[in-house]
């Protein structure tokens, strides 16, 4: 047996072919996804085809925020996204206490100080968001929800000092319909929008509003303070599909820019893209669905479906790479079940593997009401086909490495937390036998992904003390549910995959290999 760990390696990939044990699981799981039967009268189809020139939907202004102030969630969008599609980033503002001597507190200084090493990480982001992040201090109210527009814009401006920077954009409130935050009125926040363009430090900013939770008054926002606004913004933490939809197409049709700058699941900006949405930041980060939909959004769109009664969408693009893949997304909060069918017209494909066939089906979940048991579900899907295409999975295997032809293992077959793997000759034991399944649908965020679990003992796969660093090294630990205990699978051809982790993106390799 050869003590060599297995290990995370960005440079040196290892590719690894999942070679079945049990030969009549694959028959099964095929037959079941060949089999296209009657269609629910609740699907909808999004009819495509590969070779189809496609159609053109891009957003083409991307971001990241950093008012939830993690390294973790800039380091990780920044993988996924590509650090060149990351052009905006989201700081915030601070009315936390009052000014003295026009100045903001060293305590926001210091919060702004991390808003801005996080912010420096995103290299191509030239533009930057200059957006609420504080309670209010009873300073800046004049009544209930009203405050003094004159206070609240000197209190962005010291903020925009101590950032000495340039703002592309400035949100003079966050989710002011929500009436616990205390901010104020339309009225008000046209007013402070009037201070803001009358201050040197702002010129060149565009206004942006309301920035509401609840996309059923976003129009109403942004009518009222539309004169001196040239960004129209609103999230989807409440409210129907259809005035998010109305929402875009009017702030699009007054020559304002439609932009959701709180993306809370890719189904906001799957449906976005297809009504005008021109830009959104990503609330948290962007993993492996929402990472390959700001690129493949870049490529050509060639099909479509949504229902806007549920908050569910999906759709099929070409990714500048040429890439085929479907993405699918509900609502974070308001999402109904729906089950989406893709058809490809022109030929048979392969639907993660699963094929050859023309259709294949997913089902989004919803939930049972605001923010409670909604899964809020996002997905992508590769779409391949020709005589080298991945195989699917799903179910036991040995995970064989592709240069040394040795099997991973749990050392010793133990059943303890914290064990390094290692590769050994295979001797037929259960500790080198792997379960590999998807995420269900119902498990919640990007569904993206697989478990790996030992066979002998259930225990998982895991990246050691969530790292990105080169060469940490693979355990098994006793969950599953942590992000580290989650991969995915990069087809690297003639059966093989690089087996990635939802972490940090990183391939498993040998310690000391090629």
């Amino acid at each position: 047996m050869r003590h060599c760990s297995f290990d995370l390696d960005s440079f040196t990939p290892i590719f690894f072919p999942c070679r079945r044990l049990f030969r009549w699981v694959v028959a099964t799981v095929l037959m079941g996804f060949n089999f296209v039967g009657a269609l629910d009268a609740q699907d909808h189809t999004i009819v495509f085809s590969s070779g189809d020139s496609g159609v053109s939907v891009a957003i083409t202004n991307w971001g990241l925020d950093t008012c939830w102030p993690s390294f973790d969630n800039m380091q990780r969008g920044l993988i996924y996204m590509g650090t060149n599609n990351v052009t905006i980033v989201r700081v915030g503002f601070f009315v936390d206490a009052p000014l003295t001597n026009n100045d903001v507190t060293p305590a926001d200084k210091s919060n702004m100080q991390t808003d801005i090493n996080l912010a420096r990480m995103a290299t191509a982001a030239t533009k930057w968001d200059l957006n609420l992040d504080s309670s209010i201090d009873p300073w800046y109210q004049s009544g209930a929800n009203t405050v003094y527009p004159d206070r609240w814009a000197a209190a962005m401006e010291a903020c925009q000092k101590y950032y000495n920077r340039h703002f592309w954009a400035a949100e003079g409130f966050n989710e002011p319909d929500y009436s616990p935050n205390g901010e104020g009125s339309p009225q008000n926040l046209y007013d402070i929008f009037g201070y803001l363009q009358s201050s040197s430090n702002f010129n060149g900013t565009a206004m942006e509003g309301g920035s509401t939770l609840n996309d059923d008054v976003a129009l109403s926002w942004f009518n009222a303070i539309a004169a001196r606004a040239s960004i129209g913004s609103t999230h989807c933490l409440a409210g129907s599909a259809a005035n998010y939809v109305n929402f875009i197409q009017s702030v699009a049709s007054s020559n304002a820019m439609p932009f959701n700058p709180e993306l809370h699941n890719v189904v906001e900006a799957i449906i976005g893209a297809n009504y005008g949405l021109k830009g959104g930041i990503w609330w948290g980060t962007a993993e492996r669905a929402r990472g390959d939909f700001v690129r493949a959004c870049q490529g050509k769109r060639l099909g479509y479906a949504d229902d806007l009664n549920n908050w569910t969408a999906a759709a099929v693009y070409r990714g500048p790479n040429g890439a085929v893949q479907a993405f699918l997304g509900g609502s974070e909060r308001m999402a109904t079940t729906t089950t989406y069918r893709f058809f490809s017209r022109d030929r048979d494909v392969f639907y993660d593997g699963y094929g050859p066939q023309r259709a294949y089906t997913v089902t989004v979940p919803g939930g049972n009401g605001y923010w409670v048991n909604q899964p809020d579900m996002e997905k992508v899907v590769d779409i391949t086909w020709g005589a080298d295409v991945q195989p699917p999975i799903n179910g036991r295997y040995l995970i064989v490495n592709r240069n040394s032809h040795l099997v991973l293992t749990v050392p010793g077959g133990s059943t303890a937390n914290g064990v390094q793997l290692i590769q050994s000759t295979y001797v037929g034991a259960l500790y080198q036998q792997w379960d590999v399944n998807s995420l269900p649908s119902t498990f919640g965020g990007d569904c993206s992904y697989f478990t790996i679990k030992a066979a002998h003992d259930g225990v998982t796969m895991d990246l050691n003390a969530f790292s990105y660093a080169n060469g940490d090294p693979i355990q098994q630990w006793n969950g599953g549910t942590n992000l580290v205990e989650q991969w995915y699978f990069q087809y690297a051809g003639n059966g093989y995959f690089k087996i990635r982790s939802r972490w940090s993106d990183k391939v498993i390799g040998v310690s000391g290999g090629p």
